[in-house]
């Protein structure tokens, strides 16, 4: 598997942060029957301003497995995967129940229609949320959304295919 770089947001729209992604350690993973497949754990999806800012979206399944689509304004243009951990999944449930996830509001909207927002999701215990940040949202969901993003750094990433769209 070849390392890629992958540009990832972290703070405001006009930043992007290189990062170098190298081979990650061996993985062990959750474990999921074979005839009911991965579900999805955890979504991180940050979307378009009127500048240059990144646009992606990430998908954590409950057996390891991530899914990378990037789209525009970062390096890896496409469809791309990895595995994580299963302290890492582990990890993100823990931030979860730690923020209070669920107990969040559904939207912290924005009057400015060019600022980026960030869109999460999380489903656990049989209960699914989606959380849509355009500004003034908790400290505890930005942390939350930062530890996503962070999962997403430094990994061996597999080109699926060049397409983009989610």
């Amino acid at each position: 598997m070849a390392a890629l770089s992958a540009i990832l947001l972290t703070g405001s729209c006009k930043s992007k942060e290189q990062t170098t992604v190298r081979p990650t350690e061996t993985t062990t993973s959750a474990t999921t029957t074979a005839t009911e497949g991965p579900a999805i754990l955890a979504t991180i999806e940050r979307t378009s301003c009127f500048g240059s800012c990144p646009i992606y979206k990430a998908t954590f399944f409950d057996n390891g497995e991530v899914m990378y689509v990037g789209r525009n304004f970062v390096t890896n243009i496409g469809t791309y995967t990895t595995l994580i951990s299963a302290e890492e999944l582990q990890g993100i449930r823990t931030m979860a129940e730690d923020v209070g996830y669920f107990l969040l509001e559904d939207a912290y909207p924005t009057p400015i229609s060019d600022f980026p927002k960030c869109i999460t999701s999380v489903q656990m215990d049989g209960k699914k949320k989606s959380v849509l940040n355009g500004e003034n949202a908790p400290r505890d969901l930005i942390g939350l959304e930062r530890h996503l993003d962070g999962l997403l750094k430094e990994r061996e990433w597999v080109k699926v295919s060049d397409v983009s769209r989610y």
